[in-house]
C-alpha cells in the first residue's frame, strides 16, 4: 500500500517533468525526490493517525482516496517550508480528527446531492478552519453544487484583512477549488446576521445545512436557522453540554436569575436546566447565606462562584437527553428526522448525529 501510494504521489508531483531530458531532468528529479520524501512521510504519518481512529474501519475507501488523491494536491498548494504558519501544518495536525468526525456527514451529503435534481448550496455552520467543506469541495460533483459557504463568526468581514483573532483565509482564497468555497462572518446566535444571507442572495437552490461539533447553544441556533429558512436538509452533530452560563440568565426587573428556555416556531420548548433532572450547587457562601442551596431557581447568583454537580446521571446519559431534546426541537412535523450513533470516539459520549430532511409536498 505504501509503495502504491508513493507511486501515485510521484505522479502528482512530477507531472510533465518526467518527460524532460539531460542534466536539467536529473536536477529536477533530484529535487522532486527530496520533495516526495517529505510529502510521503507526511502522508504516512496521517495514515497512521487515521488507522488509530474508527473511520479507518468505517470507510477505508474514503480514507485511502483522501490520502492518495486529495492530500497530495493540498500539500503541493499549501506547503511552504519558509512559512511557519502555512496551511499544510494545520491540515496535517487536524485532518485525522476532522475526517473521523466528518465522514458520516460526508457520506450523507453525497447521497443527498446525488438524489436532488436542483443545484445545491451548502452552508457549513460554525465551520472553523473548514476542513469538512474543503473535503466536500473535492468529493462532490461540481455540476450538482453551486457553492459551499463557510459560516463562522471568526472569519474576517468581507473585504477586510484578517486580524490576529481571525481565522486565516489563505487556504480558502489561495487556490482554485473544484466547488467554490466562500467565507462569511456570521454569529449564529444573532438572527439578523443569519437573515442577511437570504437578503443578499446567498441562499439559492436546494439548501443543505451542516453543523459538525457545534458546542452548547450553537446547536439550538442552527436548528432555528434551518427552520426559519425552510432549508431542505440539516446534518447536526452536537458537541458540549450546556454549562453554567447556559442554564440561567439574569432578570433585569427582579435582579434574580431565571432558567433559560429555548422556544421553537412549532411550539416546542425546553429548558437546559431540565436536562439535569437534579442539580446541586456548591458555592462560596456569603456571611448571610449559610448551608447548601438545593435548587437554583429564583436564586440571586450574581457575583457568586458556583459549580454544578450532576448527582443522578453520568455525562453520557445527560448528553443523550440533550440530543433527544434537540431532536424533538427539530421535529416540527415538516421534516423526516433520524438520530444515529457512530463510533467516533471510543468510550466517549459525543457520537450522535441528527439527520433532518424537509418533506416537501
Amino acid at each position: 500500500d505504501k509503495q502504491q501510494s508513493s507511486n501515485m504521489i510521484n505522479e502528482v508531483l512530477l507531472g510533465d517533468e518526467l518527460d524532460l531530458n539531460g542534466h536539467e531532468c536529473e536536477n529536477k528529479c533530484d529535487d522532486s525526490e527530496a520533495t516526495t520524501r517529505t510529502l510521503a512521510s507526511d502522508i504516512d504519518k496521517i495514515r497512521e493517525r487515521l488507522k488509530e481512529r474508527p473511520v479507518w474501519e468505517r470507510n477505508p475507501d474514503l480514507c485511502n482516496h483522501v490520502l492518495d488523491n486529495i492530500l497530495p494536491t493540498w500539500w503541493k498548494d499549501f506547503w511552504d517550508p519558509d512559512k511557519l504558519n502555512n496551511p499544510w501544518r494545520k491540515i496535517m495536525k487536524r485532518i485525522a480528527k476532522e475526517l473521523n468526525e466528518c465522514e458520516p456527514c460526508i457520506s450523507h451529503v453525497r447521497d443527498l446531492v446525488q438524489s436532488w435534481d436542483e443545484e445545491t448550496t451548502i452552508l457549513d455552520l460554525g465551520s472553523g478552519f473548514g476542513i469538512c467543506s474543503m473535503l466536500l469541495s473535492e468529493l462532490l460533483p461540481s455540476s450538482k453544487v453551486n457553492a459551499i459557504w463557510l459560516i463562522d463568526k471568526q472569519w474576517p468581514s468581507h473585504g477586510q484583512s484578517p486580524k490576529a483573532h481571525h481565522i486565516s483565509i489563505d487556504h480558502i482564497h489561495g487556490r482554485s477549488w473544484p466547488i467554490p468555497l466562500q467565507t462569511r462572518k456570521v454569529d449564529l446566535k444573532k438572527g439578523r446576521e443569519c437573515r442577511q444571507l437570504r437578503k443578499y442572495g446567498l441562499l439559492q437552490g436546494k439548501l443543505l445545512f451542516i453543523g459538525i461539533h457545534l458546542c452548547k447553544a450553537l446547536s439550538v441556533h442552527a436548528i432555528k436557522f434551518y427552520q426559519s429558512e425552510n432549508a431542505d436538509a440539516l446534518i447536526l452533530k452536537p458537541c458540549c453540554l450546556p454549562g453554567a452560563k447556559a442554564l440561567f440568565a439574569p432578570n433585569e426587573t427582579s435582579g434574580r436569575s431565571t432558567p433559560i428556555q429555548y422556544n421553537f416556531h412549532h411550539g416546542y420548548s425546553f429548558r437546559p436546566l431540565d436536562i439535569y433532572e437534579q442539580v446541586r450547587v456548591t458555592k462560596e457562601l456569603s456571611e448571610t447565606d449559610q448551608g447548601e442551596i438545593e435548587s437554583m431557581e429564583g436564586t440571586n447568583l450574581q457575583g457568586r462562584k458556583k459549580r454544578f454537580q450532576m448527582t443522578n446521571f453520568s455525562t453520557n446519559q445527560l448528553f443523550d437527553r440533550w440530543v433527544l431534546e434537540l431532536s424533538s426541537a427539530v421535529n416540527d412535523g415538516r421534516s423526516d428526522v433520524v438520530l444515529r450513533k457512530f463510533n467516533i470516539q471510543p468510550h466517549h459520549f459525543q457520537n450522535q448525529y441528527i439527520f433532518c430532511q424537509l418533506i416537501r409536498t
